[in-house]
């Protein structure tokens, strides 16, 4: 899977673990130059189900600062 966020693209790699879907960050690119695996970001985020709800934890670490963000939280649906 890739992303592109304005001047950097992230290429993922989605496979299915436990019941849950990873994504692992496998490529980075800044201004279309891909930068070395010591320099980039790197991302092992999982998505699932849980009692109706959709449940994310996407930690994203960079090398020397360590774990720079993580997001995580659940949706769950609202019917009107």
């Amino acid at each position: 899977m890739i992303e592109r966020m304005g001047m950097a693209t992230n290429i993922f790699r989605v496979s299915v673990e436990d019941s849950a879907l990873r994504l692992d960050l496998i490529g980075f690119r800044f201004l279309g130059v891909p930068l070395p695996s010591a320099l980039r970001p790197h991302c092992h985020a999982r998505e699932y189900g849980n009692d109706g709800r959709y449940v994310f934890d996407v930690p994203v670490d960079l090398w020397p600062f360590g774990r720079i963000i993580r997001y995580t939280g659940r949706m769950e649906r609202h019917d009107d």
